[in-house]
């Protein structure tokens, strides 16, 4: 006799567990972004980081939100040219 297996279905994670994520990502965001305001050169590759993710999270939402993703696309590329060429220790000097 031949045993038939019931496959269990998967649950999605709870909303909860995603709007705390996505909570204490913004908290993350905020405190770089003050860092970057300070000057502080962790919190310019920690922004660096997260753009660049961003970037490659909104090119697979590009079929959902075209124009929504294009727009953020463009300026996660304008923000990390700013981070990047004008982040630097000579440059955060020379303003202070």
């Amino acid at each position: 006799m031949i045993k038939q297996f019931t496959r269990i279905p998967r649950s999605a994670p709870p909303k909860e567990l995603d709007e705390l994520t996505a909570r204490e990502q913004d908290i993350l965001l905020l405190i770089a972004g003050g860092g970057i305001m300070v000057g502080n050169q962790l919190a310019r590759w920690f922004g660096v980081v997260v753009l660049g993710l961003n970037l490659i999270e909104q090119m697979f939402s590009i079929p959902a939100y075209p124009f929504w993703s294009l727009t953020i696309i463009a300026l996660d590329v304008v923000a990390l040219y700013g981070l990047c060429a004008y982040g630097s220790r000579e440059n955060v000097e020379a303003a202070v």
